[in-house]
This record gives C-alpha cells, sequence and structure tokens, in this order.
C-alpha cells in the first residue's frame, strides 16, 4: 500500500470530479508532481486519465462482502503527506490477518 487509507476509514473526496484544470492544480499542491508534467501535452495525456482513474477507484470503492485479507502489507507514506497521516495508515491493521509493517519516508507523496 502506497498512501491509501484503509477501506472502512475513507473520506468522502470527489476529486476525480473536478474539471482538468482543477484536478491537475489539486494534483500538483498535494506534492509530489512537478507542474511540468501537466504543461506537457503529451504527458498530460497520457497520465492525466491514469491519475483519474486512481483517483475515481480509491473515492468510489466501497468494501462488499467485507473480509479480513490474509496477506502481510508494506506500508509506504510520506512524512509530509496530510492526506495520508501516518497514523491512520496503520489502521490497515483492522483489514488483514498478516503482519503490517510501514514506513515513512521524507517526502511527500508519491505520484511522479
Amino acid at each position: 500500500m502506497s498512501g491509501c487509507s484503509c477501506p472502512t476509514e475513507r473520506e468522502n473526496n470527489q476529486i476525480h470530479l473536478l474539471p482538468d484544470k482543477f484536478f491537475y492544480e489539486k494534483i500538483i499542491d498535494l506534492g509530489g508532481t512537478n507542474a511540468l508534467v501537466f504543461d506537457n501535452d503529451e504527458l498530460t495525456a497520457l497520465f492525466g486519465p491514469i491519475l483519474r482513474a486512481d483517483y475515481k477507484i480509491t473515492e468510489e470503492y466501497i468494501a462488499s462482502n467485507h473480509r479480513k485479507l490474509k496477506n502481510d502489507l508494506f506500508i509506504l507514506f510520506g512524512n509530509k503527506d496530510t492526506s495520508s497521516e501516518g497514523a491512520k495508515l496503520i489502521n490497515w491493521k483492522k483489514e488483514t490477518n498478516g503482519r503490517v509493517i510501514s514506513k515513512s519516508l521524507k517526502k511527500d507523496i508519491f505520484l511522479f
């Protein structure tokens, strides 16, 4: 897992529905993605839909028939990332019967 809160603790954000201009500004504001990525039409065309789909699935996913995972989890998070606080990420322990190992990196978020 990388910078994603557990399914039972998701906030009701709808970033994926923002118009392109505001969506890309939000991504840049989060940190970890250089504004030059979205200044390049080819990179924007390539990565824009991928990022939007990533946000959509994490924002709309609802766990049905919720069962605990059986595997270990390794969680990476940036110590400067306010969108996925390390303290919240550790709650992944509730989602698995395996071990949960977390690693804080001196970063914002991990996009590009």
